[in-house]
Formats: structure tokens, sequence, C-alpha cells
């Protein structure tokens, strides 16, 4: 049985001073995505028409592992570090492929 990764997909909107820095904090993020245990892969996305918006898509192998990598971020303070730098919270909601 092939496992079918679970995806994650969250939305978020920078202030329109911090969307710079806020990529560059994404990016350096993704790049260590790719990296951990338990993902599949991972990507950031930027609105063409809307530049402070930005998309970020993970695949991971279960909720647990990346639940636990998101627990690491926060213990870490990246979570908080981002969430400054954004209107709101994060728009997170996780997946699975019917077909």
């Amino acid at each position: 049985m092939t496992v079918e990764p679970v995806r994650f997909i969250s939305h978020m909107e920078a202030k329109a001073a911090t969307r710079d820095e806020l990529r560059e904090m994404l990016e350096a993020l993704v790049a260590e995505l790719k990296m951990e245990d338990g993902c599949f892969d991972a990507a950031l996305l930027q609105d063409i028409r809307r530049s402070d918006s930005f998309t970020m898509i993970e695949q991971w192998i279960s909720v647990e592992a990346h639940d636990s990598f998101e627990d690491a971020l926060r213990e870490a303070g990246v979570t908080d570090a981002i969430v400054d730098m954004l209107k709101g919270r994060p728009d997170t909601r996780a997946y699975m492929r019917l077909v």
C-alpha cells in the first residue's frame, strides 16, 4: 500500500512593510522543510496580482509529522516571528487527496 501524503495549504498576507522580510523567511523555511524527515515536498507561492499574499504548500507523510515540526517552530519562536509580519493569522488547512 502506498502512503498518500497529507497536504497542508497555508494562505497568509504580509503587512506591506514586512513583505520582503517575510518572503525571505518563508523561502528559508521551505528550504528547511524540504530536508525534514516526513516532508515530501514544500513550495512557496506569491500572488501575481497581490504581492503581499503568499501561499505555502507542504506535503507530509502524516499529520503527526507535520505537527511535530510545527511544535519545534513554535518553541524556536519562528511561528511568532512570522505571525508578527502578517495582517492576521495564517489560514492553514490539511487536505487528503481523493482522486
